[in-house]
């Protein structure tokens, strides 16, 4: 038992599992209101997500949104569904481009390895693929559609003086697309590179469940409660990093949520940028201990990250 001075943290899983979420998605995308909206038309989900709510902070998320992209007809098929009851969907569409998927980025890498041009030097190491900043090249056509090109960073390896360049691949047909200056409009492939190393780990998808009921107690006293949201779960457009929820002191509201729905990033000297990033990202840091929530772990010692290496 805790002494009556000693503080002690609670955290406990919030929401529904990350199987409930699964579930209730995959049930809805089989639908027939959805697969009549799809027909046959080639596609691919790209994210499955609970819905925060808007209104009240401390409910918790009984929706799930599935993320569709429909590569015949150029655009993202939104599709919506109760956790407990996905025999009733809701089904929209917009032209609006959604951030690719990790499988979706990892086809346009494949894309480039089967390339004519550049696929030797992929292929064999000299160049390493990763994800720019912006991550789709976006060009509207005449008629105001948008032929969705995912956008490919090809950086050299530590050993290798190829150019640093970033190309777009069509995502409906695997199209390699160069261009002039070797980046796209909006980016910039330079010899100095901007950010941390990539480690190519892969990490939570964008909408992976994950939240916490975090309690903070003294001896017998509550002093704060609230919900933490993981960053893939998050509510922003493109995340929000890490979100806080119906946070209280001592029994009384203080903040209804907490989170950055925006960040611009401009990097030292205008080297790259500004970019408006994506917040729902996690980066993978050395940490060892329990998982009391998915998203969520009490470690047993200090986090290490990145900066603490440099």
């Amino acid at each position: 038992m805790a002494s009556e001075g000693e503080l002690r943290v609670n955290i406990v899983p919030w929401g529904p599992s990350p199987r409930a979420v699964r579930a209730a998605a995959s049930s809805a995308l089989e639908h027939p209101a959805v697969r009549a909206e799809l027909g046959d038309a080639e596609s691919r989900l790209l994210s499955v997500a609970p819905v925060m709510s808007q209104g009240d902070p401390s409910a918790e998320p009984d929706h799930v949104r599935a993320t569709v992209y429909d590569y015949v007809n150029e655009r993202a098929v939104i599709v919506e569904t109760s956790v407990e009851d996905p025999a009733h969907v809701s089904v929209t569409s917009t032209v609006k481009q959604p951030l690719p998927s990790r499988e979706e980025f990892g086809a346009a890498v494949a894309a480039i390895e089967a390339d004519g041009d550049l696929g030797a030097a992929l292929r064999d190491g000299r160049v390493v693929a990763y994800r720019p900043m912006p991550p789709i090249v976006i060009d509207a056509l005449e008629d105001g559609s948008v032929q969705r090109t995912i956008a490919v960073g090809l950086r050299p390896s530590a050993d290798n003086r190829e150019d640093h360049e970033i190309v777009g691949v069509r995502a409906a047909t695997g199209e390699v697309r160069r261009f002039e200056g070797g980046a796209p409009r909006g980016a910039v492939a330079v010899p100095e590179m901007c950010g941390l190393p990539d480690a190519n780990q892969d990490t939570a998808q964008e909408g992976e469940p994950g939240a916490a009921k975090i309690t903070v107690t003294r001896g017998d006293e509550l002093l704060w409660s609230l919900v933490a949201v993981r960053p893939a779960a998050s509510s922003g457009t493109n995340g929000s990093g890490i979100e806080l929820r119906a946070v209280a002191y001592k029994g009384k509201r203080v903040l209804r949520r907490a989170h950055v729905p925006i960040l611009n990033v401009r990097y030292d000297a205008d080297a790259c940028g500004p970019y408006r990033d994506w917040q729902w990202q996690e980066g993978m840091i050395q940490a060892n201990g329990s998982d009391p929530a998915p998203g969520f772990r009490l470690c047993t010692a200090p986090a290490k990250t990145i900066f603490d290496e440099r």
